[in-house]
């Protein structure tokens, strides 16, 4: 449902952006990204994440997935209760691990791109991206990113960023 709705919010934001106005496609794109952000909402698990299917239990990447998708509709105006951020927000919370300890580097990746997702959501935690960044070196080149960007957006003046970047 991420996917599909993704390219439809992308696609308002640059018709908003450029002046362009289609009428009939305009209605179709808030017709379907109305019925996908409720679609998406409903299947919010109880302990606020989300899983590959409805019912599905949660997962991380998903979860961060889905947050990424309905914070840019909500950007765009397609209202997300707050609420439905906060529930995302507590399970990604709770699915941190100490980078130190995490034996596998795919996780390391994964906390980086929920680390961005959540400093857009302005609710990035300034000290877990730090013990992120001190095994940087763990991070595949998309984490890097992921982590830059995320230190970027809660501090554009972030040395790091640069680090990350080199």
């Amino acid at each position: 449902t991420v996917s599909r709705f993704l390219p439809n919010i992308f696609t308002v934001r640059a018709m908003r952006d450029l002046g362009i106005e289609e009428p009939a496609l305009e209605q179709k794109l808030d017709a379907q990204l109305g019925i996908e952000v409720q679609s998406l909402v409903s299947r919010q698990n109880p302990d606020g994440g989300w899983g590959y299917w409805p019912q599905e239990q949660s997962t991380p990447f998903i979860t961060t997935y889905v947050l990424w998708g309905l914070w840019n509709a909500d950007q765009m105006g397609y209202a997300v209760d707050t609420a439905v951020f906060d529930r995302g927000a507590t399970y990604l919370d709770g699915q941190f691990q100490a980078p130190d300890q995490v034996t596998e580097n795919w996780q390391l990746n994964q906390m980086a791109f929920m680390h961005y997702v959540l400093a857009q959501m302005e609710r990035g935690d300034a000290g877990r991206m730090s013990t992120l960044f001190d095994v940087r070196e763990r991070l595949a080149s998309y984490g890097k990113a992921f982590l830059a960007m995320a230190l970027y957006t809660m501090n554009q003046e972030d040395a790091r960023v640069q680090t990350l970047m080199d």
